[in-house]
């Protein structure tokens, strides 16, 4: 911002009001300009997981997600996705984030994703993976 003072002999001068530019962050904490890799990779695999189990027909509050960061070093290939467990009668589907499973899929990274957790629900619920993937 400038602010114009009159000098002497009648020609005026801009100065700088320093400290008044803007600072911080260019868009507040709820847009979505704000939300992090991490944060996204967890807003999709919800999106997607919603989707999976309800193809699945497991019901709404039946089933939680838990995304994890990839562990280090070797993954068995049971867990390459991330595992399934039912803990107080739901179930619980665990992703590792971070894990190179999700990187280069053909189809894209959404993709990746809802086959990986297709996987994890058939594992447990008799469904056949490629019947609970989106047909379109």
């Amino acid at each position: 911002m400038s602010r114009e003072r009159p000098r002497p002999g009648g020609s005026r001068r801009r100065t700088l009001r320093r400290g008044r530019e803007l600072r911080g962050p260019l868009a507040a904490a709820p847009v979505p300009a704000r939300v992090g890799r991490g944060r996204a990779f967890e807003l999709l695999a919800h999106e997607v997981a919603t989707r999976v189990t309800e193809r699945a027909g497991w019901p709404d509050g039946g089933w939680e997600l838990v995304v994890t960061v990839a562990p280090d070093g070797p993954v068995a290939s049971s867990e390459r996705h991330g595992a399934v467990r039912q803990e107080d009668g739901r179930w619980v589907l665990t992703l590792h984030r971070g894990s190179r499973v999700w990187e280069g899929h053909p189809a894209g990274f959404e993709a990746a994703l809802e086959e990986g957790l297709a996987v994890l629900v058939a594992s447990v619920s008799g469904w056949d993976a490629q019947d609970l993937l989106d047909p379109g």
